[in-house]
């Protein structure tokens, strides 16, 4: 089963979203912060309560609540309701490199990336995927998928996406 390693407490109110790599835990709250967490030493979770040091929150932050995020390579990518950011992840201060105000027209529920080639798909309430240019933010494709959707995910070949039409539906990508 699994016990509790650790509690990191540093957000100021719930946490919606997490993601992460080998070097980095990332969290989207309510309060309208991203924060991140670096991990000193993997094996050690302890070091990631006790030193505050290694804690950055994300300026400017989002107008709500961050409701999806995702790390790709040095990007980190971040939702609050219609709002898509990108971040540069290779600073100790990580800093904004796009900010797409009307990404989509209702809340983005997910952020998923793709590679060969690298894509960002995003996925809102009212039905819509989009997909981007991992560099320039600038907006690919568009699919309808009928139905809200309200979470995302990939595993590279296919596209999973759970709806409130109570499904899940598989979409196959299209490298080209």
């Amino acid at each position: 089963m699994m016990t509790v390693e650790a509690k990191l407490s540093n957000n100021m109110a719930s946490v919606q979203s997490l993601t992460l790599d080998e070097r980095y835990l990332v969290a989207g709250s309510r309060d309208r912060n991203v924060r991140i967490y670096e991990f000193t030493d993997a094996s050690d979770s302890e070091k990631l309560i006790t030193d505050n040091s290694n804690v950055v929150t994300l300026h400017p932050p989002h107008y709500d609540a961050v409701t999806c995020l995702n790390l790709y390579n040095s990007k980190l990518f971040s939702a609050c309701n219609k709002t898509l950011k990108q971040w540069n992840m290779t600073t100790q201060n990580p800093t904004i490199l796009q900010t797409n105000d009307s990404a989509h027209q209702t809340t983005i529920t997910g952020l998923t990336v793709v590679d060969q080639p690298p894509f960002l798909i995003s996925s809102c309430k009212n039905g819509y995927m989009k997909c981007w240019d991992i560099e320039s933010l600038s907006l690919t494709a568009t699919v309808n998928a009928r139905h809200s959707i309200s979470c995302l995910a990939t595993n590279n070949n296919l596209v999973f996406t759970g709806s409130s039409d109570k499904s899940i539906k598989l979409w196959s990508v299209n490298h080209s």
